[in-house]
């Protein structure tokens, strides 16, 4: 039993979309909460549809900034949406018999008009005071200052503003495992997006966890709640399938490995799977330790050139956007098959 809680700043991108099916696909969550979509009611129904999830709630953004929120959920679930605004969709539902609340939350992006999120918090945490609780999402907001590097200090006040929202709501944070910081626009990083639960929640799900997970396509990562704690879903054998990436033929050290491995005569001569099985794992290593995560890399960068304004004036700012434009293409290009 699973939840997917996302900020996917916007599906129109045909990226965003496939990196979320991807994600569906490997999660397969009973749940899915995704703030930011920037679509229409009824284009998301229909892209609900296409995700294979029949039920939705959807609450359209208002002007043509950023927002929109959506919340789907499997056939097989007994959902109720109890309110839906432009800041959370609020359901309850039934798991293995019990009544559990779900709350995805999507905290002011403007400061000024933050204390409305948590007082709506507070409004929320008033109903059904006996029930299990989970709130999720982006709050836009940090707990402390070690949840932020780079860029300016957060004002205490702010996160006193939160944490006391937290506390009047008798919250408590879920145990995650994956990066810190779940927000990046390539200089500063923070962890805005989170979990909580109330005391009736970790009564019956005391097992439940939080993964942060990286995928590329938007800069924040998704969430993973696991519900009822049974760890994240994996390949047979625990072991994720092994896809040899048609741009590591351009690189130098692709051959070398290839070559390494099979000039190993003691491995080739006991067993043939054995050398595959091996070369794969050499190439999976050298990927991820030299390659790297490239789509979480694009995404990051495309973040990055939002400060460069297309008509900027300094020649130094001209410079860095042509540059990492021409990079962040590049990258596109040479790693599209991960998107």
């Amino acid at each position: 039993m699973s939840l997917i809680s996302w900020n996917v700043r916007g599906l129109g991108n045909p990226n965003t979309f496939n990196a979320l099916k991807k994600l569906l696909r490997a999660q397969d969550p009973d749940f899915v909460f995704l703030m930011e979509t920037k679509k229409k009611k009824k284009v998301m129904e229909r892209l609900c549809s296409k995700l294979g999830y029949a039920n939705c709630r959807v609450v359209e953004r208002t002007g043509q900034q950023g927002g929109g929120l959506v919340f789907f959920w499997r056939d097989t679930m007994s959902v109720k949406v109890i309110d839906a605004t432009l800041g959370f969709i609020d359901v309850m539902v039934l798991i293995d018999g019990k009544q559990v609340r779900l709350t995805g939350f999507y905290g002011s992006p403007e400061t000024g008009e933050r204390h409305h999120s948590w007082e709506a918090l507070r409004r929320l945490s008033q109903l059904y005071p006996h029930v299990a609780w989970f709130v999720f999402g982006d709050f836009n907001e940090i707990r402390k200052l070690e949840e932020k590097t780079g860029g300016r200090l957060r004002p205490i006040s702010q996160m006193d503003s939160f944490n006391q929202a937290i506390n009047d709501c008798f919250l408590q944070e879920l145990e995650f495992t994956g990066p810190m910081f779940t927000w990046s626009n390539g200089t500063v990083n923070e962890r805005l997006d989170r979990s909580f639960m109330n005391n009736e929640a970790f009564a019956v799900f005391p097992r439940v966890h939080e993964f942060h997970l990286e995928v590329g396509a938007s800069d924040h990562l998704p969430l993973v709640l696991d519900i009822l704690g049974a760890g994240l879903p994996k390949k047979s054998g625990g072991r994720r399938r092994f896809l040899f990436e048609r741009f590591w033929v351009k690189e130098e050290r692709c051959g070398e490995i290839v070559k390494e491995v099979w000039e190993d005569q003691a491995t080739v001569a006991s067993n043939l799977m054995a050398t595959f099985n091996k070369c794969a794992a050499e190439l999976s290593k050298w990927n991820r330790v030299v390659i790297g995560h490239v789509p979480r890399k694009i995404a990051v960068l495309k973040a990055s050139l939002q400060q460069f304004p297309i008509d900027v004036q300094s020649d130094n700012d001209r410079h860095q956007r042509f540059y990492g434009t021409h990079l962040m293409y590049a990258l596109n290009d040479m790693f599209s098959i991960f998107i």
